[in-house]
């Protein structure tokens, strides 16, 4: 949508224990998991991926909806940028 931020993807977990859902981007997931934990019933809690972490919650109709951040990706960027070494690995 024109002008707004919302990033959506679509995505699915690799070893196909949770079905294919939309990935939203969030700021923090661990922070939105803890606001959220009573109120969503979680399939995920927040996991470690490259760059940051996600986590997937029911939808109330039996769909996963994934959140995730890239909130470690900055921090491996400016390492990186310091080392000299000038390419981002995954953590």
């Amino acid at each position: 949508m024109p002008g707004d931020q919302l990033q959506v993807m679509i995505d699915h977990d690799e070893d196909d224990s949770l079905p294919p859902g939309p990935v939203v981007a969030v700021d923090d997931v661990t922070a939105w998991h803890e606001q959220r934990r009573d109120l969503l019933q979680f399939w995920l809690t927040p996991a470690k991926i490259p760059g940051g972490y996600w986590a997937a919650f029911d939808d109330g109709f039996g769909n996963a909806v994934y959140v995730a951040d890239q909130s470690t990706a900055d921090a491996q960027a400016s390492a990186d940028h310091r080392d000299g070494s000038g390419s981002v690995t995954s953590p």
